[in-house]
């Protein structure tokens, strides 16, 4: 029997983690899959785990290796096109999945004939463990950005030219709003929680919070996507989504990765985004979404936070909450 997933797991500075993950790939409940490792020009001895896993079973597991660092964005590429089955999922190293992940998943997708698959993730910090669950609508494209948890048909990755942003952090925001200006047939499985995201301290994003820099990458994510042509001749339904998750991803950087780092520093980055936001969306004034603390599908603590930061900046009364938050 042909493969019918192929798994792709990059692998960087992930030791400590990458047999689990491997582990749990090659108990899955069903045969019909590859996985393909990638290094990506570990300095560590990732390389050498997958290459345990390569040599014992090698009929489930591949090891390649880059010849230059290309970052998770491009190795997940190189991925792709190096499958040979008609379904890709996307696996973080330094997590880990349910026995019935791929079973599951691969179920779904047959009886849907959908593009792409949509389930949970259960987030892993310190061994406690809580699940986190999609909502059956269009938010869970474009708002739920894990390129993970997710299964998605090859051809239709292929015909419509979804690709990764060059932007090593937050590829998975690009990635996201790719598939959705893309209008893919989904189906959401609203109570499967079965991939294991584990809060690794010292992954990219986390490491962002040391550099205070998220909103940049953030920018540079959306000035690709404009440059892309994301925006050319999208209807105002999308546009809107696609605004109101530029602020949600900026008010999140501010306040979550922003804390602690100045009152001087809080308000150049306060600057920035708002600057920014200005070059790319000329109308924010007509967006709905940004008028709303409840928006039907989309997480209520998102759409309260961008609601009450673009109250507070409309009236010019955010400069205060700002350096509250630099303070921190």
């Amino acid at each position: 029997m042909g493969k019918e997933v192929s798994i792709i797991v990059p692998m960087y500075n992930v030791e400590k983690y990458i047999e689990r993950c491997l582990s749990s790939l090659n108990n899955q409940t069903v045969e019909s899959y590859e996985v393909i490792c990638i290094d990506d020009c570990s300095p560590d001895g990732s390389a050498e785990i997958a290459s345990r896993f390569s040599n014992k079973y090698p009929n489930k597991f591949r090891l390649y290796r880059n010849v230059t660092n290309f970052g998770l964005g491009k190795t997940r590429e190189r991925g792709i096109s190096l499958s040979e089955a008609p379904y890709i999922m996307f696996i973080d190293s330094d997590d880990y999945v349910a026995d019935n992940y791929i079973e599951t998943y691969l179920a779904e997708a047959k009886e849907s004939n959908a593009e792409v698959v949509i389930g949970g993730y259960s987030r892993d910090v310190d061994g406690k463990i809580t699940p986190h669950y999609p909502t059956n609508s269009d938010w869970s494209l474009i708002s739920y950005t894990i390129a993970c948890a997710k299964l998605y048909k090859k051809s239709f990755l292929e015909d419509k030219g979804i690709h990764f942003s060059s932007t090593r952090c937050g590829e998975d925001i690009f990635f996201s709003s790719k598939i959705f200006l893309a209008e893919p047939s989904y189906s959401v499985l609203e109570k499967y929680a079965g991939y294991y995201y584990y809060f690794n301290r010292n992954s990219i994003t986390s490491s962002a919070k040391k550099d205070r820099q998220l909103e940049r990458y953030i920018a540079g994510i959306y000035d690709e996507l404009f440059d892309d042509g994301a925006f050319d001749n999208a209807e105002d339904r999308k546009l809107h989504m696609l605004e109101y998750c530029y602020y949600a991803n900026m008010v999140n950087a501010l306040v979550v990765y922003g804390k602690g780092c100045g009152k001087k520093r809080m308000q150049e980055k306060v600057t920035f985004v708002f600057n920014h936001a200005a070059t790319l969306f000329k109308n924010s004034l007509a967006n709905p979404l940004l008028r709303s603390p409840f928006i039907k599908g989309e997480s209520m603590k998102r759409s309260m936070g961008v609601y009450l930061a673009l109250m507070l900046h409309r009236h010019n009364l955010d400069q205060p909450f700002y350096n509250l938050v630099s303070k921190l």
